[in-house]
């Protein structure tokens, strides 16, 4: 009983420093702790041998999974023409094709070679 209440201090003692610097993943986080809570009264049962498993139980997690990067991909998709344009990552990568492999002004040998 020590070891839980020194672990819930502990807990209570980061999500309030999340919190005061993050106040919206502090949130987050108190939703996915009642989320949890819900869910372990639901499994309860299964998980102490009370009811057998349900064939549909054990894929859920994977289901889940690919059903919420399939609603992500589909509204990035959908918002695609929204989108920023892409930054440029500080190179000049655009000229290679019209001035050969390294540029008009680079050297080929030595410490100047950029790559």
């Amino acid at each position: 009983m020590l070891i839980w209440l020194i672990g819930v201090a502990v807990f209570v003692f980061l999500w309030s420093g999340l919190w005061r610097a993050q106040p919206r993943a502090g949130f987050g986080v108190l939703i996915g702790l009642l989320l949890a809570w819900i869910l372990s009264k639901l499994l309860t049962p299964y998980v102490i041998g009370m009811t057998p498993i349900p064939l549909w139980l054990p894929p859920l997690p994977i289901a889940l999974i690919a059903l919420t990067l399939f609603v992500f991909g589909t509204v990035t998709w959908l918002r695609a023409d929204r989108l920023p344009p892409p930054r440029d990552s500080g190179g000049d990568h655009g000229d290679e094709h019209a001035h050969g492999e390294h540029g008009p002004d680079h050297s080929h040998g030595g410490a100047n070679h950029p790559h």
